[in-house]
């Protein structure tokens, strides 16, 4: 029977594979002859992982990143690493058993998909790998063959360094699509058994966005086998994760970009269509800048395009490097000490593997693959031979931060905590250099789908295919050859030089209606010879092309309108095209510049808006009516609409003392009504609490935990089916009471006019780091200035010559406070100044003087501080008082008098002082009058 598979599938590789990998006869066939077929599993409801007793020392695993790589079997890679159950020959169909010859770094797309797997295990005799699709072409034995240390030495320095297990299996028997699913569900609830496929377009995404008419096949737990569209509901580790308040990533190729079709959680309706889509799937790009920034979530998913995937025909040294890049960033970055990497690849791909795989359900498991465990704490240069599969990964995950059980096989899965020695001295990074691949002639054609939509009966439409030879040497082309239904020509030859390219034309001229499909195959001198593209051709009464035929809008806002998107419709009759109507579901806007009819061979476009006016996920259709047979044209259209929202945040006191209660409340409002849901309160990273919104859209939360400094508190409200996400943020400041004191003043007392140097200190409070900061220091009211703490609390600072008044000053410090300490006032501290000592001198002119002639009597006071002292000179004729006069602003007095009588006279000025001065007298000063 495997080998009526093999014939039926033909070439099903996992880019685009289709020739009947999809058809039901095949799953019908294997559910009718296989006394194995049971129920799809069921998954388990509201179950809680056993308990586990987790290692002392595993709360050092703060980050886990599972990297998935495409298509290899462990034998295929790691069949000769010393000490793994590895194998260097292989069974084949005929009952011989031949050496595993060496595969080329670039080797041809073989069958993997569920018929395949079927062929090749046998039952478990793991004999029929060469019958798999493209597994044997001209006696090469392909699917017999394995790389060498040398081949991939970097993945070889990795197992050595850490941890490999060599009974890791894919955990199911087929291609890529369901192995995706178990990386992030741990399930196959939907009983999905291959990659989805499309009789019409190019299968470019393999999930809710997929193109209209992409269907993916199932097999019911009744074993009824029917095709559904490739958009699931199942609960994934994603929706757990977001659930705790833990944060997670899926690192991803785009839209458009090779790979994309493994972005796993494209398949999950209440992840594709929310805002978790945008704010949790970012560029594969992203993931070692994040590594290196040190910003990595608690859960990562990276999964990388096409020709760095390890997929063949991509190259195996390419595949490697990129790898060794991710890892370097990240064994680089400040994470390395905290992170777990768990690096696998997703099913055999077509590559002999002699391990049989155990039978825990009717999906798998499948052949092994290789799995790397990778981090400080990965017993080093260690073989485990556990039996794990990917849902392991993800109950691993589970345990580490106590998650419940998504209640499917990670219920029962090993986890991988074996794989770990937390006592050890962590290892360090592994800094590995990526190597220069070898190239040779590389074929690349493209598209490997063409598709010849609505051909009319009887016309011919003609397609490019482009080959070029990316490689270093000469492509050497063997044929070229196409489905009897088609024709080409091309402008190749029989050789290509490096970097040079050619064009196939592929021509369909449908004689009859209906779907025809074909394949174009080239055979040539690379490793991954022959290269194959399929052709899609449908044919038509009339030839009206409407594309796209279906279009999927971001998440919008109710009450706003998208950016618009383009229909084009193309009349590729001889004759006109009217119009009898174009119209659009409600929730969507259409303008078009079509008019009422459409001449031969023009073409018109349709521009459409997602403009939603409630919310929830929403479909719509564009209907063509014309006067064509195949009247009406639809095309589907898709959005999701959540009303906007706004929370805020605020705390009940701010800053608040170490100890002391806070409680947070949140508010999260809409225009559109009142919010329902949960929130998640954070303080940085950690999850303090995930109460739901009461009936008013409010929430709050009591701690009285924090520790002293400065909390980014942060409140996210998660959203539901009607209402956005959105987030608050503010900074909550824990502090204790602090202590000031001036401790000292130098000199005191002091000297008017002489600086005084006053120290404060503020106490460090216990298990507080010392404070930090500035403190002021007033005399009486008035500031004197301010002083920054030194590494000891200390401040000092001196006051200026003229700060301090003389007498009794009250000195007080204030500390403003920190992130840690509050402000405080010191009690107050007495310094004494005492007033500044004074000279005063006197001149008089002129002297002798004739009476009843004028005199000058000139005054001056000097400080030894420098400082102009300001009062009253008195001028004094032995003792009498015969003139008072103010001191000026140079500190000179002057008194000019004629009334002195004849005779000699004791002349004298007397500084009278003031607050801060001392009073003083001049020497005596004879004067004789004549």
């Amino acid at each position: 029977m495997a080998g009526v598979f093999s014939r039926l599938v033909g070439v099903v590789g996992k880019r685009g594979s289709y020739a009947g990998a999809h058809l039901p006869g095949i799953a019908l066939a294997l559910a009718a002859c296989c006394p194995c077929v049971v129920a799809p599993q069921l998954r388990a409801q509201n179950l809680s992982l056993p308990d586990v007793t987790l290692p002392s020392g595993s709360s050092n695993i703060q980050h886990i990143v599972f990297i998935i790589k495409e298509n290899r079997s462990f034998d295929n890679y790691f069949g000769t690493f010393p000490g793994a159950s590895g194998a260097t020959s292989c069974k084949i169909s005929n009952g011989q058993t031949i050496p595993l010859s060496r595969t080329p770094d670039r080797v041809r797309d073989m069958g993997h998909n569920w018929a395949d797997s079927v062929t090749a295990i046998d039952g478990g005799k793991m004999d029929r790998f060469d019958l798999v699709a493209l597994g044997n072409v001209n006696g090469d034995y392909l699917a017999c063959s394995q790389l060498q240390e040398a081949d991939i030495p970097n993945y070889f320095a990795y197992a050595r360094a850490f941890t490999l297990a060599d009974h890791m299996f894919s955990s199911l028997q087929g291609p890529s699509f369901p192995n995706h699913l178990y990386t992030v569900a741990a399930s196959n609830d939907n009983g999905v058994v291959a990659n989805p496929f499309n009789h019409t377009a190019e299968p470019n995404s393999w999930g809710c966005d997929a193109p209209s008419g992409t269907l993916v096949e199932v097999i019911s737990s009744a074993g009824k086998v029917s095709n559904v569209l490739p958009c699931f509901s199942s609960p994934t580790l994603a929706d757990t994760l977001q659930s705790a308040g833990l944060s997670w990533t899926y690192y991803a190729p785009s839209a458009g970009q090779s790979g994309y079709i493994w972005s796993t959680l494209d398949a999950y309706s209440q992840i594709r269509n929310t805002s978790l889509w945008i704010q949790h799937v970012l560029p594969y790009t992203q993931f070692a800048a994040d590594a290196a920034a040190g910003t990595l979530p608690a859960v990562s998913w990276v999964v990388q395009p096409g020709d760095l995937s390890d997929h063949p025909p991509a190259s195996a040294c390419q595949g490697e490097n990129f790898t060794v890049s991710q890892l370097n960033a990240l064994m680089r970055g400040p994470e390395w000490s905290s992170t777990a990497v768990f690096l696998t690849w997703d099913d055999f791909g077509g590559f002999y593997d002699h391990l049989p795989p155990p039978k825990v359900d009717y999906y798998g498991l499948g052949p092994r693959v290789p799995f790397l465990v990778i981090s400080p704490y990965a017993k080093p240069a260690h073989v485990s031979s556990t039996q794990y599969e990917f849902s392991s990964v993800l109950k691993t995950i589970e345990v580490i931060f106590g998650l419940p059980s998504l209640g499917g096989r990670d219920l029962s899965a090993n986890d991988l905590l074996d794989s770990f020695d937390f006592t050890q001295t962590p290892l360090p990074p592994l800094i590995l250099q990526p190597r220069t691949c070898p190239l040779g002639p590389v074929a690349t054609m493209t598209p490997v789908k063409l598709y010849f939509d609505n051909v009319p009966v009887n016309t011919t439409v003609t397609k490019t295919a482009n080959l070029a030879n990316t490689g270093d040497a000469v492509l050497s082309i063997s044929s070229i050859t196409v489905s009897s239904q088609y024709s080409e020509t091309n402008d190749c030859g029989s050789s290509l030089a490096p970097h040079a390219a050619c064009h196939i034309q592929v021509t369909f001229a449908p004689t009859a209606l209906g779907t025809q499909i074909g394949r174009l195959v080239l055979s040539d001198n690379t490793g991954n010879s022959p290269q194959v593209a399929h052709a899609y051709g449908t044919a038509i009464g009339v030839a009206v092309a409407v594309a796209p035929s279906s279009l999927t809008f971001a998440t919008q806002v109710v009450g706003t309108t998208s950016a618009s998107q383009i229909v084009t419709i193309t009349n590729g009759q001889a004759v006109t095209l009217d119009f009898s109507g174009i119209s659009v579901s409600s929730g969507f806007t259409l303008t078009n510049s079509c008019g009422p009819s459409l001449a031969a061979g023009a073409a018109c476009t349709l521009s459409v808006s997602f403009a939603p006016t409630s919310p929830g996920s929403q479909t719509g259709t564009i209907t063509i009516s014309d006067n064509t047979s195949g009247s009406p044209q639809l095309v589907n259209l898709s959005g999701v609409a959540f009303y906007a929202t706004t929370a805020t945040l605020s705390s009940s006191l701010n800053p608040s003392l170490s100890g002391q209660a806070v409680t947070l409340s949140t508010r999260v409002s809409s225009s559109n009504g009142i919010p329902a849901g949960k929130v998640v309160f954070r303080d940085g990273n950690l999850v303090l609490s995930s109460p739901s919104l009461d009936k008013n859209g409010a929430a709050s939360f009591q701690a009285s935990a924090f520790g002293v400094g400065e909390h980014k508190l942060g409140v996210r409200y998660y959203g539901n089916t009607n209402y956005d996400p959105s987030t608050a943020t503010l900074n909550q400041f824990v502090k204790v009471l602090s202590s000031v004191t001036v401790t000292s003043a130098t000199p005191n007392p002091a000297v008017y006019g002489q600086p005084v140097t006053l120290t404060a200190n503020v106490a460090t409070a216990s298990g507080v780091p010392v404070p930090s900061g500035s403190v002021g220091f007033d005399a009486q009211t008035k500031p004197l200035g301010t002083a920054i703490l030194d590494v000891s609390g200390n401040a000092s600072f001196q006051a200026s010559a003229t700060a301090l008044g003389s007498g009794p000053n009250s000195v007080t410090a204030h500390y403003g406070g920190n992130p840690d300490y509050l402000a405080a006032v010191s009690a107050p501290y007495l310094l004494t100044v005492t007033p500044a000592p004074t000279t005063a001198s006197l001149s008089v002119a002129p002297n002798p003087a004739t009476i009843g002639g004028t005199i000058t009597m000139t005054a001056k006071v000097s400080s030894g501080n420098g400082l102009l002292p300001s009062g009253n000179f008195r001028f004094l004729d032995g003792l009498t008082v015969i003139a008072t006069v103010a001191v000026d602003s140079t500190g000179t007095g002057r008194y000019s008098t004629s009334l002195l009588a004849a005779g000699s006279h004791s002349l004298k000025a007397s500084f009278t002082g003031s607050t801060n001065f001392q009073a003083s007298t001049s020497p005596a000063v004879l004067e004789v009058i004549q």
